[in-house]
């Protein structure tokens, strides 16, 4: 997505996540797939949501393509770090 000042494609986003998860959780609760986990679950939001002003800010305070290039080196290091775990 691009960023043309006017946080539409953000709104976008999150709006697609929101539905996402709200036709995931219950579908995933009827079917019995988070039993006893919906609580570690729902607890694990309360980082990611205390994370968004921080990123708002990098976001402001960063060019495009700099924040893009920290959002890749993040992920990438995410991704490192769970092979890492997962495979050694």
């Amino acid at each position: 997505m691009t960023n043309n000042g006017s946080g539409g494609a953000t709104i976008t986003a999150v709006a697609v996540a929101a539905v996402a998860g709200l036709t995931q959780v219950p579908t995933l609760v009827l079917s019995g797939s988070l039993t006893g986990r919906w609580t570690v679950a729902l607890a694990a939001c309360i980082p990611a949501l205390a994370t968004i002003p921080i990123g708002t800010r990098l976001r402001n305070a960063l060019s495009s393509e700099g924040f893009d290039r920290l959002v890749v080196l993040v992920l990438v290091t995410s991704v490192l770090g769970l092979a890492w775990r997962s495979f050694f």
